[in-house]
Formats: C-alpha cells, sequence, structure tokens
C-alpha cells in the first residue's frame, strides 16, 4: 500500500508504545483489538480492527501505488542511550537485498515450512516474515506454548514440519543443553544470531544432532536490514561470522578512520543497499554513527555513499573471513537482544529518590548469560527499595531490560582521574542472613540447590530454599 510499518508489542509499557506512535506519528494502528490502555487509546491514530467487517469488503486488488527502491519499508526501535527508544529507518532495497541473500543462502524452497520464531518488533521477524512469503514457503507463527520447554519446542517443530529455523544464541544454547531430548525430523537448517555462539555449544551439537543439519552463524545490526554476514559453522574450524552476504560493503576502520590489515582488531563499518536511511527524528545521532563512505566508488557493486559504524569490534582474516570480538561503547547484547545502558540509567535517574545511576552488564563468575547491574546514588533516608525500582522502571523499559540486581550507594567510588572507580563497585551476592536461611534437606533439595548453583553461577551454601528465585 506504500506506507512503512512500525511493530508495536502490546507487551511493552504503554508509556513506550505511546512514545513510539508519537515519534512516528502514525496515522494508522492496526490491531487485533483496540486496546483499552489510556496513553495508545488517547493517541491520534485511526484504530483498525483485523476482524472489522469493513475489511472483508474491500477490493482484492493491488493497491495501485508506484513504490521505489528507496521508499521506506519499516521502522524498528532499539534501546536508546539519552533514555529514549530510537526508531530504525530502513527501505525497500534493504529488503529485497535480505530476501535474495535468503533465498541464495538457504535455498528457501516452496516445499519448506520456516518457523517465525521473533516477535515482530525485532528485526529478525522481517527475515522470516519476508524470507518465507517471498519465497513460496510456509510461514509458521509460534505461540508462548512453543518456548515451556525444550522438548515441548522439538514437539511443535515436529507437528508443523519445521525444516527451516532462525534462532537467537541464548535459546539455541539451550536446546544444545538438551542434548538428549531430539531434534524435529524436518529440519534441515538452523540459523543462530544475536549474540556470541559458544565453541563448547558448537562441539556438542555436531556431536549430539544430525549430521545433514545445516548450523549457520549470521550477523547484523538493525541498521543493516537484518544480516550483514553469515557464515556455516564448521567445528573443526576456528568461529566466524563469515562472509558478507550480497552486494554488501564490509570495512574495517581504525579510530581514525583508515583501513587496517588482516588481523588488525578495528571497528566494523557497513554500505551497501541494506543499510538504513537513518534514526527517525535523530540528525544528531544519525550523523554520527551513519558516516561518508571515504572509500566509494559507484563502479563497484554493493557499495554505498555512506557507511555505518557499528561499534562492533573485529579482525579481517586473510580468507576473507570476519571474526567478532566485541563491542567498544556502551552498548550490551543479551539474550540476543541490544542494549543501550543509558537508556536504563536515565530511566532510574527519573525516580524521584534517585540522585544518579550506573548499570553494568556483568556475567556469573562460573560462567551463564550475563546479568545487568544497577547502581543508584540515593540519600540514606529515602533509599528507595528493589521492588519500587523494579515497578517505576515497568512503566519504561521491556522486560528485557529490567536489571536483575540493585544495589544503593550513597557515594560514588571515585579514579584518582575524577571519574568512577567501576572496578570498585560492590557486587552482589545472592546470599540470606542466618535467621532466613534454610539449608536443602534430602537428595532432591540439594540437587536442586546444586542446579541453581550451576546456572547462577554462585555457591551453593548460599541458596536459602526459602530464596524467591
Amino acid at each position: 500500500a506504500g506506507g512503512a510499518y512500525v511493530p508495536l508489542d502490546p507487551n511493552y509499557p504503554a508509556e513506550r508504545l505511546s512514545y513510539m506512535l508519537s515519534d512516528t506519528q502514525a496515522q494508522v494502528v492496526l490491531s487485533t483489538q483496540v486496546t483499552d490502555t489510556a496513553p495508545i487509546a488517547n493517541s491520534q491514530c485511526q484504530w483498525v480492527s483485523l476482524h472489522d467487517a469493513a475489511i472483508a469488503a474491500q477490493p482484492h486488488s493491488n493497491p495501485e501505488v508506484d513504490c521505489s527502491e528507496q521508499d521506506l519499508a519499516y521502522i524498528i526501535y532499539t534501546s536508546g542511550s539519552t533514555g529514549k527508544p530510537k526508531g530504525v529507518m530502513l527501505e525497500h532495497q534493504g529488503v529485497v537485498n535480505l530476501v535474495a541473500t535468503l533465498a541464495h543462502t538457504f535455498n528457501i524452497q516452496p516445499q519448506d515450512k520456516l518457523l517465525q520464531f521473533a516477535p515482530i518488533s525485532f528485526d529478525m521477524s522481517v527475515e522470516e516474515l519476508f524470507g518465507a512469503l517471498c519465497c513460496g514457503s510456509t510461514l509458521v507463527l509460534r505461540t508462548d506454548e512453543w518456548l515451556a520447554s525444550v522438548a515441548d519446542f522439538w514437539a511443535h517443530c515436529e507437528t508443523h514440519q519445521i525444516s527451516l529455523l532462525n534462532l537467537p544464541t541464548a535459546f539455541w544454547h539451550e536446546v544444545v543443553h538438551e542434548q538428549d531430548i531430539p531434534c524435529a525430523s524436518h529440519v534441515r537448517q538452523v540459523c543462530v544470531g544475536g549474540d556470541k555462539l559458544s565453541e563448547q555449544a558448537i562441539a556438542t551439537w555436531y556431536e549430539t544432532r544430525p549430521s545433514h543439519i545445516k548450523l549457520l552463524n549470521a550477523y547484523g545490526p538493525t541498521e543493516y536490514s537484518v544480516n550483514a554476514t553469515i557464515a556455516e559453522v564448521d567445528p573443526a574450524k576456528p568461529l566466524s561470522i563469515g562472509h558478507a552476504v550480497l552486494n554488501t560493503q564490509l570495512l574495517v576502520l581504525s579510530p581514525e578512520g583508515q583501513l587496517l590489515p588482516h588481523g588488525i582488531v578495528g571497528e566494523l563499518h557497513l554500505g551497501g543497499p541494506g543499510l538504513a536511511r537513518g534514526y527517525l527524528n535523530r540528525p544528531d545521532l544519525t550523523a554520527e554513527r551513519f558516516i561518508d563512505n571515504p572509500f566509494y566508488t559507484d563502479a563497484i557493486a554493493g557499495q554505498s555513499p555512506r557507511l555505518y559504524k557499528t561499534g562492533d569490534l573485529v579482525k579481517m582474516r586473510a580468507n576473507g573471513e570476519v571474526e567478532y570480538i566485541g563491542r567498544s561503547d556502551n552498548q550490551v547484547k543479551i539474550r540476543g537482544f541490544r542494549i543501550e545502558l543509558g537508556e536504563i540509567e536515565a530511566a532510574l535517574a527519573s525516580h524521584e529518590s534517585v540522585t544518579d545511576s550506573l548499570v553494568m552488564a556483568q556475567k556469573p563468575a562460573h560462567g551463564g548469560e550475563a546479568q545487568l547491574l544497577a547502581y543508584v546514588l540515593c540519600d540514606e533516608k529515602c533509599t528507595p527499595s528493589d521492588s519500587e525500582l523494579k515497578h517505576h522502571l515497568k512503566a519504561f523499559l521491556p522486560a528485557y531490560m529490567m536489571p536483575q540486581h540493585y544495589i544503593s550507594v550513597t557515594q560514588w567510588p571515585m579514579t584518582p582521574n575524577g571519574k568512577v572507580d567501576r572496578k570498585a563497585l560492590p557486587t552482589p551476592e545472592l546470599t540470606q542472613d542466618g535467621a532466613d536461611y534454610h539449608a536443602p534437606q534430602g537428595e532432591v533439595e540439594v540437587r536442586l540447590t546444586e542446579i541453581w548453583a550451576e546456572l547462577l553461577g554462585i555457591d551453593a551454601s548460599t541458596i536459602s530454599t526459602s530464596a524467591n528465585f
């Protein structure tokens, strides 16, 4: 119809959804029902229920709209460092290039059944939706029941004869851990992305899974139409994020903008038709992250006059493959979600009793998924409780951005040059006072305590059977 779509997750706080509608100046909201959330219902949009009988009465012919490859296709919001989410504007040519890449790399066939695992507010959904429908295969929409357990997930995949899977890294790691549960019989390919794959998980996968299932590792920021590189994982070779997808330019540059030779770590820059137009209503941030391409020449396909500064540190191998090293800024990825720590800090600082805040991501000592630690600077006389802070943040942030631990401090530890000494901040431990501690009794409770200790990366002796997990 010529419009751009903006996915709204109904599980997001009303204030966040209201901001997105206001920021985009959306004219129409399509929904299965009219929401009763006041800030949303009061927005200046036309609400259209997809169950409205009037929709069925509309013409079946395509609208006569002249769309170009540079027209806006969708806007997806990601975490923003200023305390407000930022809308990334992607164009039609990026989606078309993505579909061409998927058709070529995944060899999607009409008989394939592809699972839409990602929620529509996450950019991986673009790959799943258009990858399946534009290639003529069947798209199967996941419900929450699929995620009740790994066994349930594979059972649903078997029932629906799923052949192609895109999974976030954290969930794939769960699947690999449950190695005794067999894969669905129709699966021929699994593509994983969002976080760095565990070398141990890769080895376990190839030891326990059928050899005919192809395992792919994909990389790409929201600002580049989902995928910028894809690699087929080979357990006998060092892990990489692969080569550039079709028509995509990869440059590894120094902080001064100079091309770096193979094997030297630098920041990854992306160019090509998948490049986003920029950030909606954020010309300052757009100019900062989308820069002129000093190496541009229109004589080479896949190049573009602009480059996106990913903030990811990588190094190029001699064979052209890219090795991912880590992040260079205050942005982290947890369970596949990209999080600007500054947005959480801004939300915390808006609490009336908080004068300053600092958020860090930290992995447990014995491994496992990184956790968000929130440090709040408060007056001793009015220190808010953890539950108060959580309740406050729920009005601003989606669940995946909520910190797991809250630590109140009356002053920041400082380095000699006047900066917050992050290493000197207290590290939280899940310990209980002696009066509240209940030791595990019997084989089952002892084993459960050991399992929790392994998952959380803490000492089993500190876990009470009355602890709230």
